[in-house]
């Protein structure tokens, strides 16, 4: 354009310099990348492909705030000798600001959470239902429990209320008495026989079992749904003594365990 004087001068658009453009690129990235989640986006994804997600999405939340910020400061052209200090501490803020908020109830996409074992949904909820029913001896329909993979179903019957193994040990020099006892109809516990010294129960745990169908007829199968470990009782009549042997899923293999005699 000309002036009065005469004279020209071209006005030349100033280029952007390599803080602008990082911060324009990152940005872009990063506001592109937010909007096709929630568009493109499942509700909910498996809890390591929710993190790749989110690392992403804060690694370029913090590349846009290390480039802003350092456009900002070249702006304002102050005299600071730390910019990239400066720079690299907010992107780093912001970095974790978006980390927490997909880690947070509001992300935008949640992270699946581990179905529940139904049987143990059933055991230590009784109003949670279960699939199918069975019939009480009263005629009232119960739901049934369905028990997990590779775990067979509660048996029906089984060993009488009262039966009852024992077997003796030592604990800091005291003969010590433990039992195997079924309590109820499903229900067995190991524990220490009121017989045993007061001693023995110092720190003494009891373990519960539910009795299943077992596949092999000199057993009775037991189930530790706590520590997710089987263990077999000989199946032996009263005054007689046997082995028994226990193994933790998935293991296949049975371990020796101690020999047991039959009181009830």
């Amino acid at each position: 354009m000309t002036n009065e004087g005469g004279d020209s001068q071209s006005v030349a658009a100033q280029p952007l310099t390599n803080q602008a453009k990082g911060s324009w690129f990152f940005g872009v990235l990063f506001a592109v990348f937010v909007l096709s989640v929630f568009v493109f986006g499942p509700e909910s994804l498996p809890v390591y492909k929710q993190q790749i997600l989110a690392y992403i999405c804060a690694s370029l939340a913090a590349f846009f705030a290390l480039f802003f910020t350092g456009t900002l400061l070249l702006n304002a052209e102050l005299p600071l000798p730390g910019k990239w200090v400066i720079s690299g501490g907010a992107g780093f803020a912001l970095f974790l600001v978006v980390l927490f908020w997909w880690r947070s109830p509001a992300a935008p996409i949640a992270a699946e959470t581990t179905k529940p074992n139904t049987a143990a949904t059933v055991a230590s909820n009784p109003s949670v239902p279960a699939t199918g029913s069975s019939s009480s001896a009263s005629g009232q329909t119960k739901p049934a429990v369905v028990p997990p993979l590779d775990i067979p179903p509660i048996v029906q019957g089984g060993a009488p209320v009262g039966a009852k193994f024992q077997n003796r040990y030592l604990k800091n020099n005291v003969e010590c008495i433990a039992e195997t006892v079924k309590v109820s109809t499903e229900e067995w516990q190991e524990r220490n026989s009121p017989d045993s010294p007061p001693s023995c129960d110092d720190g003494a745990v009891i373990f519960k079992y539910t009795e299943r169908k077992s596949s092999d007829s000199k057993y009775i199968l037991l189930y530790d749904e706590g520590r997710n470990l089987f263990a077999r009782i000989p199946d032996i009549p009263v005054g007689q003594t046997g082995p028994s042997d226990w193994r933790q899923i998935p293991s296949q293999a049975w371990n020796v365990g101690r020999s047991l005699t039959r009181v009830n």
